[in-house]
């Protein structure tokens, strides 16, 4: 997989890290979907992208058309059943559950099926087993 071949990126857990993450890729031209099972936590990110893109234009940061880009390349969803992921990140406190439609942390990465050629997951967490 080169770069050039990422076009979407999925983060797990949409709290102030997964959801500045999402907003980043998002802002630099990929397709972020980022997910979490408290719809409380996905619409506080969601309504942090809201605040933040504007916030941006008005700094002049970013252009309008720059921010709206942005915006359309995100999804806030409770749901991790997106075929098109290349990236997977998880940025969740290990304590925290993932969602039961996502990656069991029992599995090592190297054994992960995501759906999918050229998957790619990265975590932020030191307890998911890597071997």
């Amino acid at each position: 997989m080169k770069i050039d071949d990422i076009k979407t990126i999925g983060v797990i857990g949409a709290g102030n890290m997964g959801h500045q993450i999402v907003t980043l890729c998002a802002i630099h031209g990929y397709k972020g979907i980022c997910t979490d099972s408290d719809e409380a936590t996905l619409k506080k990110a969601e309504a942090f992208v809201d605040r933040y893109l504007p916030g941006r234009v008005e700094k002049e940061r970013l252009t309008a058309a720059q921010a709206e880009q942005a915006r359309k390349n995100l999804t806030f969803t409770s749901s991790l059943k997106e075929s098109s992921l290349q990236i997977l990140t998880e940025s969740r406190l290990p304590t925290q559950s993932l969602l039961p439609t996502a990656l069991p942390l029992s599995v090592p990465a190297s054994r992960m099926r995501l759906p999918g050629p050229k998957k790619l997951l990265m975590s932020t967490s030191s307890t998911l087993p890597w071997s």
